[in-house]
């Protein structure tokens, strides 16, 4: 199975963004898979905006926290397990 499959990559000089189509029935898995061969076999680096704790644990290699649009936290995946940082993350 092809993990690109379905995605579209956009170049713009400084950036590059991908996204799967709207409406599309793409799981996380399926995303992460297309996520996953951007970053280890095109090399490319991938700027993630996303809630979901787990999913951001599995590809991230550094993590930004923001509170009212401010880096309230940056630092190591592995931060996400801290207590003082879990703080940072309950409503």
């Amino acid at each position: 199975m092809d993990p690109l499959e379905g995605l579209t990559v956009s170049d713009s000089s400084s950036w590059q963004a991908a996204r799967y189509p709207q409406g599309g029935c793409h799981t996380v898995s399926t995303i992460g898979r297309a996520i996953r061969y951007l970053r280890d076999q095109a090399g490319i680096a991938v700027l993630l905006v996303e809630q979901y704790l787990d999913f951001c644990r599995e590809l991230a290699d550094e993590v930004n926290i923001m509170e009212r649009g401010q880096i309230v936290h940056t630092g190591p995946a592995s931060d996400l397990d801290k207590p003082e940082v879990r703080k940072l993350l309950t409503v």
